[in-house]
């Protein structure tokens, strides 16, 4: 029988036995029970070696399993490796089944919808109707109150029997017009002439009114008389402003007098003047006239000035004639501190002899612009609210403001 028969007659050796047996593995040797009956240990009879059958029950069924076997047993002859865990081949693994090929793609033919044109929707315009909201009339705003009326300026002179001397107080009031235009203006009169002051003060309406007297000094009159005539008119808002002098403007005022007057000197000025005043007891009186004769000292170059008095206190007129005579002046004028012709300038000029005078200063521009810078300072004492049925205490009236203690 040939090597590759199998070991049962009748049959063909199985090619999986064979093959097994080639390469060394079998399931079972010859020596075991199953074999040919020599007991273990002995030794093989000598001849041809006997390829051992296996059985078909153990098989080596599959490729799998005889490419196990083979690579357990050549590890073991390379290396004397442990062999893994051979697998169970009676039961035999299921081949893994190859995976399915991809399905071909599926061209499904484009679906082309036909283009769905919906009929326009044309929603009617909506008018909506016109709101016509009702005019809102708001009430008219109520116009601002009118700014009160400036008080009233009310210039009080002395008085003189001269009428030139109204006529100078009016023409004075005229250029203070026409400097402020809308001023309203008065003029009143201590004594002698008329309006009084006191007539004029009872024909004004309620309001403010502000006493500027034409006064070149402090004296009787500013301190009593002026503020008694304003208590006088309760209804009235009373402010009494101080006296003009002594004030640079006047100073102006007088140069220019002198500067016009007519001199036997020819082309030359005067080296010494006295400065003529009305005079009063009172001591504030006189320190005014010294001032104001050493501003126009200074307004003439330093020319020496002297105060004279015609009435009531020294030097007079005469005397400070002398004493610039004593000094060495040759050519000696007399300045008139007055603000109109009157008794005192006539009696100035009629005591200065032969000596140039200047005449009284009148109208004069520079007296104009005087005149509103009092009435200016002492529209800043008014008091705020009338006397009559307002609560403040009747017959007050504002004093002028001055640094010195003895001023009113």
């Amino acid at each position: 029988m040939s090597p590759l028969s199998a070991d049962r007659p009748g049959q063909p050796a199985s090619p999986r036995a064979t093959v097994g047996t080639a390469f060394g593995v079998r399931r079972h040797d010859a020596d075991s029970s199953t074999g040919n009956g020599a007991p273990a240990g002995a030794a093989a009879p000598a001849g041809p070696e006997r390829p051992v059958a296996v059985p078909d029950s153990d098989r080596l069924d599959t490729p799998e399993q005889l490419l196990s076997a083979f690579t357990v047993r050549l590890a073991q002859q390379l290396g004397g490796l442990k062999p893994p865990t051979a697998p169970d081949h009676r039961t035999p693994s299921r081949p893994t089944p190859a995976p399915a090929a991809p399905a071909p793609p599926t061209h499904a033919p484009p679906t082309h919808a036909p283009p769905t044109h919906a009929p326009p929707t044309h929603a009617p315009p909506t008018h909506a109707p016109p709101t016509h909201a009702p005019p809102t009339h708001a009430p008219p705003a109520r116009p601002a109150a009118p700014a009160p009326p400036a008080p009233t300026l009310v210039a009080v002179a002395h008085g003189s029997r001269d009428s030139r001397a109204e006529a100078a107080g009016l023409a004075l009031l005229d250029r203070v017009r026409a400097l402020r235009p809308g001023l309203r203006t008065a003029l009143g009169y201590i004594e002698i002439a008329r309006p009084s002051l006191a007539e004029v003060l009872a024909a004004h309406p309620p309001g403010g009114v502000v006493l500027v007297p034409l006064l070149l000094g402090r004296g009787h009159h500013l301190r009593y008389d002026l503020p008694a005539a304003g208590r006088a008119a309760p209804w009235l808002r009373c402010s009494v402003a101080a006296a003009l002098g002594p004030h640079p403007l006047l100073a102006d005022a007088l140069a220019d007098r002198v500067a016009a007057a007519p001199t036997p000197y020819g082309r030359r000025a005067p080296d010494g003047l006295v400065l003529a005043a009305a005079g009063s007891r009172d001591p504030g009186s006189a320190a005014d006239a010294e001032a104001s004769a050493a501003l126009l000292s200074a307004r003439l170059g330093d020319v020496p000035v002297l105060p004279g008095y015609l009435s009531a206190t020294a030097p007079t007129v005469p005397r400070a004639l002398a004493a610039l005579r004593a000094r060495g002046c040759q050519r000696p004028f007399v300045a008139s501190y007055f603000t109109a012709p009157g008794h005192f300038a006539a009696r100035c000029a009629a005591l200065a002899g032969q000596v140039p005078t200047s005449p009284p200063l009148g109208p004069h521009p520079a007296l104009a612009r005087l005149l509103l810078t009092r009435y200016d300072e002492a529209c800043a004492t008014l008091p705020a609210t009338g006397r009559a049925g307002t609560g403040s205490r009747p017959g007050t009236v504002a004093w002028p403001r001055s640094g010195r203690p003895d001023a009113v």
